[in-house]
């Protein structure tokens, strides 16, 4: 899967990503998650998209190049984010 974004709050992580037809948000708890679609026919291409969703919250960010996971799970997106703020040193 193209991870999009990935952001943490308190207890639990947010993460955008793409399929086909769809950009996905998914907020993975320890044990659920809660998922929005946005479809890309009404979104647009992934620059529209990115500027949508920072009007709608001025602290999401997005990566400048996706990254690959097999899974979305919530132990491989911490591992992600701890990776991602050690590089980019997130707070």
């Amino acid at each position: 899967m193209r991870i999009l974004s990935v952001m943490k709050y308190n207890n639990y992580y947010t993460v955008f990503y793409e399929t086909d037809s769809n950009y996905i948000r998914e907020d993975i708890f320890l044990e659920n998650t809660a998922i929005t679609k946005y479809p890309k026919k009404q979104f647009g291409d992934y620059d529209q998209f990115v500027n949508t969703m920072k009007e709608a919250d001025a602290g999401t960010r997005f990566l400048l190049e996706p990254v690959e996971i097999d899974e979305i799970n919530y132990d491989d997106i911490k591992r992600l984010y701890d990776q991602l703020s050690i590089q980019f040193g997130w707070q």
